[in-house]
């Protein structure tokens, strides 16, 4: 159901340019100094690359956040989206998900951009782990790793065919987890009426 949304091809940017997205309110629990640091690190390692960020949000870091990619040289990479109505037409135009997390639940941002087709790369907190199969549809990597971070989106930037791939198995992971709680939810619904 969900794979008939994007259709064959993944192919998202004709410019060349690879789009990288983080969406989450302006707190310290997303830990955007970690996001950005990896970006710069990222730019600054692959010159020959296009790259663009895309930061979706609102919140009382806002102008934290904004100070930060300021001091960093990369502002002109960045583009804001303060609470923007349309999330999902932000993430289908993005190329890979990234996620800094300190603590996490289950990331509604990232099973958005599961949705969306996307590859993630998120930190190992919460149910990020359950939601991404490291080296499958994302990678998984330790909170605050600027370096490690760095090497899973150039891994990623490196190859369409790659993002593509992962992407493809993102969506199928959504599929696969929806369709798992909605048999628990339908065998508990039946198990509750037997009683």
């Amino acid at each position: 159901m969900l794979l008939k949304q994007r259709g064959c091809s993944l192919n998202r940017n004709s410019n060349g340019e690879i789009i990288i997205v983080t969406v989450g309110r302006f707190v310290k629990q997303k830990d955007y100094a970690t996001a950005l640091k990896a970006f710069s690190a990222l730019v600054t390692r692959n010159k020959e690359k296009n790259f663009k960020y895309y930061i979706v949000g609102y919140g009382p870091l806002e102008n934290c956040v904004k100070t930060q990619a300021e001091n960093l040289n990369i502002k002109e990479k960045i583009e804001f989206f303060i609470n923007p109505p349309d999330v999902q037409g932000i993430l289908k135009k993005s190329d890979i998900f990234l996620s800094t997390s300190l603590f996490e639940g289950v990331s509604n941002s990232i099973m958005e951009a599961m949705v969306a087709g996307l590859p993630v790369v998120a930190t190992d907190v919460g149910d990020n782990s359950y939601l991404i199969k490291d080296g499958h549809n994302g990678f998984i990597v330790p909170c605050k790793d600027v370096n490690t971070i760095v090497q899973k989106l150039e891994y990623l930037s490196g190859s369409e065919d790659t993002r593509n791939e992962f992407g493809k198995n993102s969506l199928s992971v959504v599929e696969l987890e929806f369709s798992k709680r909605k048999f628990l939810e339908s065998y508990l619904g039946l198990f509750s009426k037997l009683q």
